[in-house]
């Protein structure tokens, strides 16, 4: 519960994740921490899976690349058409236009052009041309791992 609490006061507190929609569970509770006084706003969030320094240069090097392409992980793009939030048939193939980091919650968020989807950088394929092809992949498996150990 604690994380949760620190992860719903992080994503509110980011300027960089501004436009990010909690899901229903993270906005009841940063609201009642903030009314019963029980979320400290000068409280430092600590980050528990991404190492800042290289996630922050990830970020940098990749927005100096936006708009970029990607595709979307099979498993998840076939999830998203069944609960209708892509049209059946559309193409995995998606563009970055922004970035946003939502802390151990989601990691790097990419905001896509295409059905105005936000999701993890995990969740996005590129190719072995793209210029940060293996900065991405080493992010994407880092966090992976550190995703199962956390669950484990």
């Amino acid at each position: 519960m604690a994380e949760l609490e620190r992860t719903a006061r992080k994503i509110r507190k980011s300027t960089r994740a501004a436009d990010i929609v909690l899901p229903p569970c993270m906005n009841a509770l940063y609201d009642a921490m903030t009314e019963d006084g029980m979320a400290d706003e000068e409280e430092e969030y600590t980050v528990t899976i991404d190492n800042p320094e290289k996630t922050e240069r990830l970020m940098d090097s990749l927005e100096r690349l936006l708009p970029c392409k990607a595709a979307f992980e099979e498993r998840g793009w076939q999830h998203l058409m069944k609960e209708g939030k892509v049209p059946r048939g559309a193409t995995p193939s998606v563009t970055i236009e922004k970035l946003s980091y939502s802390g151990d919650y989601g990691g790097i968020l990419c905001h896509l052009a295409e059905h105005s989807l936000v999701c993890s950088l995990t969740h996005l394929r590129f190719t072995p041309a793209f210029s940060l092809y293996r900065d991405v992949t080493a992010y994407q498996k880092h966090r992976v791992k550190k995703l199962k150990k956390q669950a484990a």
